[in-house]
């Protein structure tokens, strides 16, 4: 392989298709390359099932990288529904994988057909026109996952791979626990799901309603807030409404409701469950642990390891710490700090995240699978209603305890009518 200020590719390339029987999958690849363009155009034969269609292209049986697999258009990186015809899917090598010519034929492109139900391990929303493009690795993700863009026009999200994996929810011991609000079991979750990498900010929540009216901490970048619950999955001006809680689909015109239908439900948006939550802030990491594995070092107060992650009281009134300033203490831009193990943002700090779950003190889900809990029995102590659970932490907090992947607390007023500078979500996409 020599180096050259354009990369070409051998006109001898091969091609592969990966697919499986019964319909499904890709056949008849074909590679070819324009001479003065660079552009590397590749076509296959659909098969009678819809799919997600992505390409690997590899030297000597090796993955390039998928960071020098960019600059893709056509049939790929999408859902590909028209089944039963030719395709064709382009590659712009010279702006991609600039500075390479292969001469000796061993470049070989995969098209790789996937399930629905077991897509890629990213995906982007076009908040505008509802288009989804999937992608193998954060590193494909057009400008990089850290653009402005994920946190503006575009959702960017996560596959957490769930199903099947047993892990321990809650807490027995760890520094700072609650024992009045967490139990410790282990639970086994029985669905995958997107999740968002970041929350939902001030500038996506304004692409399908305005801004709440309201003192809390304002800025296009930052986690939206003050908003309702009713918003979310049960009615357009935020009220409650008995028919749409879940296990029920959202109302169309909610939030959750808006986005499915933008993206032709090809997504099944919703807020996700306590346990749906807790996993993806853990990471895979344990109890005693913050989600990037280092140790919590505090059962109150500040925490050395967990300031690299989240904005609270301990970094929100200093220099030196995204957004932070002498006379600042409001949330900041969502991914100013280091994200979790698996790339997930703030989940430890910013804003508390609402989930589906109706709230009741030291929880045991009955049936080990982390279901909804729905049993709106419980009233907390001041309230008139029963109301929401939160998840992480929030930047107005001085006690770092509150901020751990067990930590549960509640919307404190009632999910009616109650609204806190305090309470933002994340979006998910459960997997069927």
């Amino acid at each position: 392989m020599n180096v050259n200020a354009k990369t070409m590719l051998s006109a001898c390339m091969c091609a592969v298709a990966l697919t499986c029987a019964g319909g499904f999958g890709v056949a008849n690849v074909k590679v070819r390359q324009g001479a003065d363009s660079r552009q590397v155009r590749v076509t296959y034969d659909m098969g009678d099932v819809p799919a997600i269609v992505t390409i690997d292209v590899k030297t000597n049986g090796t993955s390039i990288g998928a960071a020098n697999i960019t600059h893709l258009s056509g049939d790929v990186n999408r859902l590909v529904a028209k089944t039963g015809t030719r395709c064709a899917a382009y590659w712009q090598a010279d702006k991609s994988w600039p500075g390479h010519v292969i001469t000796d034929g061993s470049v070989t492109v995969e098209v790789v057909a996937w399930v629905t139900n077991r897509p890629p391990d990213y995906c982007t929303v076009n908040l505008k026109t509802g288009d989804v493009n999937y992608y193998n690795a954060v590193e494909q993700l057009p400008g990089g996952v850290t653009n402005v863009i994920y946190k503006s026009d575009y959702l960017a999200m996560r596959y957490i791979s769930a199903a099947g994996v047993p892990w321990d929810m809650g807490s027995a011991c760890e520094p700072g626990r609650q024992k009045d609000r967490e139990t410790s079991q282990r639970i086994t979750l029985t669905n995958n799901y997107y999740i968002g990498v970041y929350e939902f900010t001030q500038a996506q929540w304004k692409k399908f309603f305005a801004l709440p009216e309201g003192r809390y901490d304002k800025g296009d970048l930052r986690p939206v807030s003050y908003v309702k619950f009713g918003f979310l999955r049960e009615s357009a001006d935020g009220s409650p409404n008995a028919d749409c809680e879940w296990p029920a689909a959202p109302s169309p015109a909610s939030l959750m409701g808006q986005m499915r239908n933008l993206t032709g439900g090809q997504l099944a948006f919703d807020l996700p469950s306590e346990a749906q939550w807790e996993f993806a802030c853990r990471a895979g990491t344990t109890e005693g642990h913050w989600n990037d594995g280092s140790e919590i070092l505090s059962a109150r107060g500040e925490d050395a390891n967990l300031n690299r992650l989240a904005r609270y009281a301990a970094t929100r009134g200093k220099g030196g710490f995204p957004g932070g300033s002498s006379g600042e203490a409001t949330t900041t831009v969502v991914g100013a700090f280091k994200p979790n193990l698996w790339g997930l943002y703030d989940m430890h700090g910013n804003v508390r995240e609402m989930c589906l779950d109706w709230y009741k003190p030291a929880y045991r889900y009955p049936d080990d699978t982390g279901t909804v809990q729905t049993d709106k029995s419980y009233i907390p102590l001041g309230l008139s209603a029963p109301t929401h659970s939160l998840r992480g932490g929030q930047a107005h907090t001085a006690n770092c305890n509150l901020l751990r992947s067990a930590a549960r607390s509640y919307i404190y007023l009632p999910s009616g009518g109650g609204v806190n500078k305090q309470d933002g979500f994340r979006v998910v996409a459960i997997m069927p």
